[in-house]
């Protein structure tokens, strides 16, 4: 069975997880040849690419500045249990 979620705005890492079972994501070497790009546009280029504010540009810039697609148990976590918020 496969269960597809929306993208929650909050995550928390730091949560328990309450099981060893994980997959890997699709498109994973194809997200580390985009992010590479990425990471190269300032936060205000982002903003106007993606349409989204200064706060979410940032952010975002910060993210794909410490990316890593590398998974770990430190610095990565299911996206079920580490959504948080309202997640559909």
């Amino acid at each position: 069975m496969q269960i597809v979620i929306s993208p929650a705005k909050t995550f928390n890492f730091e949560k328990e997880s309450i099981t060893d079972s994980f997959s890997m994501p699709d498109f994973l070497d194809d997200s580390a040849i985009l992010i590479e790009e990425l990471r190269f546009f300032s936060p205000a280029k982002l903003s106007s690419l993606m349409d989204m504010s200064p706060k979410l540009a940032d952010l975002n810039y910060d993210r794909f500045q410490k990316w890593n697609h590398l998974f770990t148990e430190t610095n990565a976590k299911q996206a079920i249990l580490a959504f948080t918020g309202a997640v559909y």
